[in-house]
């Protein structure tokens, strides 16, 4: 596996869902793009969750993906509702662009609301397109998704520039490099 060198970029905690979910995500992220999603970019299947102006150590990681699950009722999965556009700004490109895909509910009091360095991003959408404004209409609708087993991890992206500037955005750029850190999984409730 070839490993991809980050040196600039901006930090963002994200929800990684189980690998099923992200199949799911991954199909209809195909489809959005078949379909014509002019302007959009690609995005990893992950819900950006908070802009991080630090890295969180892996033992803050990991107790607030313990928190996440306790914060959850006992048995209750994530639900994923209609699309939505969350607003998040990368360190190359000044001006903000949208992480698109189905709405997930987390809640109003969040584990890393607080954290020093954290910018709570909100609404949150399981990312599976970037886009530079509004989505276009006639997409597919997502898919009905529901799961319960997730991980945290800190998500590093950048975009990247140099192209021509009809198939660049707006900015100037042209792609979005990312790399997941390590995950940490929320427990399970026993």
């Amino acid at each position: 596996m070839k490993t991809v060198k980050i040196e600039h970029g901006r930090r963002f905690l994200a929800l990684v869902p189980h690998r099923d979910a992200r199949l799911l995500l991954r199909a209809w992220s195909s489809e959005l793009f078949a379909g014509g999603a002019a302007g959009a970019w690609h995005f990893p299947w992950v819900a950006p969750l908070a802009a991080l102006d630090r890295a969180p150590s892996r033992e803050d990681i990991c107790a607030m993906a313990r928190a996440l699950r306790q914060s959850l009722p006992p048995g209750k999965k994530f639900e994923c509702g209609g699309p939505v556009l969350a607003g998040i700004s990368l360190a190359d490109a000044e001006e903000q662009v949208f992480v698109y895909g189905p709405a997930l509910d987390l809640g109003d009091v969040l584990p890393w609301d607080g954290f020093p360095g954290t910018t709570a991003i909100r609404p949150t959408a399981l990312g599976c397109a970037l886009m530079d404004g509004p989505a276009p209409s006639g997409l597919p609708a997502p898919p009905a998704l529901s799961f319960g087993a997730a991980a945290l991890a800190v998500i590093k992206a950048r975009a990247i520039s140099g192209c021509e500037p009809s198939g660049c955005h707006p900015a100037g750029w042209h792609a979005l490099r990312w790399k997941i850190g390590a995950l940490a999984w929320l427990p399970r409730r026993g």
